[in-house]
């Protein structure tokens, strides 16, 4: 009994002896710290143009699988000439911007990007800035019809609502990479049978600086109706369907379809 009261007293002054003699409680004094303010600039605007239409068959006019450019079509831009910015135009050209707006025409055939450069990043990035579009008439036997699209943003989501593999039909999707890093593709095809399951709608390769065509009725057989869902990764990427009709043996028809807005139930 006498032992454990000897202890009870030991702790207490333990305790006692901590309290008393302890070194005071560390206080830590802190600033105010002001954030960092960090000014980022757009990255430069850059339309690209797909380039001339395709036709399948390639040199021999015999082969399903190889595409040629035919001819080549005319595109024709308006540039705001916002002071402090300048632009990257047609074959190359350099033009800079005193606040009067200029135009330019030039027939291409393959994909050309034009960019613009805002050394004040004040410039609003739009269509009041650049615009750009391309027109191509046709009278091949293989192709007829007057093809029209605008110089497209490359982006890594797109929806293209429209086209048709039917008998007398041929939808081609024309992917351009125009930026410096590689891309990988992958499509989602929607039509009136429902989602294709068809091999080799993933890891479709586009590198940079290069344009890729894919026959969709390699995808899809004989849809009247179709809708496809673009996604890229790496790289950005444009999409154009290239949509031509043939009655019998004679072409009757030709158009481009261009991106849609994101699918959603409600539009505003």
């Amino acid at each position: 009994m006498i032992i454990r009261i000897l202890r009870a007293l030991v702790v207490a002054a333990a305790f006692v002896g901590m309290y008393l003699y302890a070194p005071g409680v560390l206080e830590l004094s802190t600033g105010k710290v002001e954030s960092a303010e960090r000014v980022v600039s757009a990255k430069d605007l850059t339309l690209t143009c797909s380039g001339s239409a395709f036709t399948a068959g390639g040199s021999s006019g015999t082969s399903t699988s190889k595409f040629s450019r035919l001819s080549s079509t005319a595109v024709a831009l308006t540039y705001s000439g916002a002071s402090g910015t300048k632009l990257k135009g047609l074959a190359g050209k350099q033009t800079t911007g005193y606040g009067i707006r200029q135009d330019q025409w030039e027939r291409i055939k393959q994909a050309q990007s034009l960019t613009i450069s805002d050394s004040t990043g004040k410039a609003s990035q739009g269509s009041m800035l650049l615009t750009a579009s391309q027109l191509q008439y046709l009278g091949d036997k293989k192709i007829k019809g007057l093809l029209g699209a605008p110089c497209l943003r490359s982006q890594s989501e797109l929806w293209l609502v429209g086209g048709s593999v039917a008998v007398g039909r041929e939808a081609i999707l024309i992917l351009t990479n125009p930026t410096a890093v590689d891309a990988t593709v992958d499509l989602e095809i929607f039509t009136e049978n429902g989602i294709s399951n068809s091999a080799g709608l993933s890891g479709i390769a586009v590198p940079a600086g290069s344009t890729e065509v894919i026959p969709l009725a390699s995808f899809v057989f004989r849809s009247e109706s179709m809708a496809v869902h673009v996604k890229s990764f790496g790289g950005s990427v444009t999409a154009l369907i290239q949509q031509k009709a043939v009655r019998g043996l004679k072409a009757s028809g030709a158009d481009y379809i261009y991106p849609t807005g994101v699918a959603q139930k409600e539009s505003v």
